[in-house]
């Protein structure tokens, strides 16, 4: 469809319909694919990035193989507008507006050419997600690549065309970052987008986790990053801590859901994709915000504590059952890159012991340095939490804190408390 342009005098709103992007003449503009717009005022002169890109017109059998139909289907266009550019319809576009934020003032072009098999670009094509910010004389062009649980950038002298790959800034299972492979994210991977921003002299990512097994469902998030002097930005890891400034402090009440690791060591990867198989994944009924479907094995990480040595830790829980559980009642879809995604722990795998308890460490792998059990009570079916607590002794400084559930009794997680 178009790209369509709303104003306010406040950013918050209330924002009132101006009008479709349009060519002088009132035609509305629809060249290219005009998905996930974002506007940026360049010292005075107004661009709009936008685009989608799938890797289908690179396939050697594009024209007969089924996917020009797909094109067809997927962005409302008849098969010759398709084959009528000279690049392609898809990718990556910028067009200038006039001052006045409707009209094209410049015509669009791909600021990246299409095809991306021999570039610097062939292993993190560009999706979707167009930001383009200025950094100092560069533009970095932000966006959310095809490996879909990632925020990439390029870096060029100028906005419109000579970008080069500048490599990955987050992914929200952690991919990538000190060489972690796909088959050990750290969490349920799937679509991301964001981009980077200055506060207060410090530069930040703004990304998404995913959230009730859906890609659909997406929790903000916000890490620090660095630009080296020479513009390169290495890729972060994800956290806990968001805008905090610092680590989280060891005292008080924390929400479960800010864990920045949730893994059965299997988590399927969502792509547009909304899932009913079982895993972890942190969830709502009713007002209540929690982990659910935690089985044996789970690991549920925090980043980053500043601990100050030995501390009552607790956990409020519940043993997941019938009365709680979470039951998804809407359409389920599993989009084609989620192919043979779906592992399921296998029963004969699980711990034998009935009630369950929490190993709590301090890095992904390390001992044990204290433990929480979770007692069953007499009636299983109880909906209410419950605080489980014990002395644990943290080393002191900045660390991980690490969950580790055992039981055959799958649980929910609501609060994490220090005192």
């Amino acid at each position: 469809g178009p790209i369509s342009v709303a104003v306010c005098d406040t950013p918050a709103g209330k924002y009132e319909y101006l009008g479709h992007v349009q060519y002088k003449d009132g035609t509305v503009m629809k060249k290219y694919i005009c998905f996930d717009p974002a506007a940026m005022n360049d010292d005075g002169t107004i661009r709009i990035f936008y685009g989608t890109q799938y890797g289908y017109e690179e396939e050697p059998d594009f024209l007969t193989n089924g996917r020009l139909d797909d094109e067809v289907s997927m962005f409302g266009r008849t098969k010759e507008e398709i084959l009528g550019y000279n690049d392609s319809i898809m990718g990556p576009i910028m067009v200038v507006l006039e001052d006045d934020m409707l009209t094209v003032k410049e015509e669009p072009r791909h600021i990246i050419p299409y095809a991306v098999k021999g570039t610097s670009f062939e292993e993190h094509p560009f999706f979707e997600g167009s930001s383009m910010r200025k950094v100092g004389d560069k533009y970095y062009f932000v966006y959310s690549s095809w490996q879909n649980h990632e925020l990439c950038y390029a870096v060029s002298d100028y906005p419109d065309h000579g970008f080069t790959f500048g490599g990955t800034i987050v992914s929200n299972g952690d991919v990538g970052y000190k060489g972690r492979s796909f088959e050990n994210k750290l969490n349920m991977t799937g679509t991301t987008h964001g981009s980077i921003e200055c506060i207060d002299g410090q530069w930040y990512v703004f990304y998404h986790r995913l959230t009730h097994k859906s890609d659909y469902s997406r929790q903000a998030c916000a890490e620090k990053i660095y630009i080296d002097a020479d513009g390169h930005i290495d890729q972060v890891e994800v956290t806990s801590c968001g805008l905090n400034n610092g680590p989280l402090v060891a005292n008080g009440t924390y929400p479960a859901v800010i864990a920045c690791n949730l893994t059965n060591g299997h988590m399927p990867h969502g792509s547009n994709s909304i899932y009913t198989i079982e895993f972890p994944n942190v969830t709502n009924k009713g007002e209540d915000r929690f982990i659910a479907e935690i089985e044996d094995g789970t690991l549920i990480g925090y980043k980053y504590f500043a601990l100050g040595g030995s501390s009552t830790f607790g956990v409020n829980v519940r043993y997941e059952t019938d009365a709680n559980k979470v039951v998804y009642e809407g359409p389920v879809r599993v989009d084609e890159r989620c192919e043979n995604q779906e592992q399921l722990k296998d029963a004969n795998d699980l711990a034998e012991n009935v009630e369950g308890y929490f190993d709590i460490c301090v890095t992904e792998d390390s001992e044990s340095i204290g433990r929480i059990d979770i007692p069953v009570s007499e009636d299983i079916s109880e909906t209410e939490w419950r605080w489980c607590e014990n002395k644990v002794d943290f080393p002191e400084g900045v660390h991980a804190v690490y969950l580790v559930y055992h039981g055959r009794i799958k649980v929910q997680l609501k609060d994490i408390r220090f005192r």
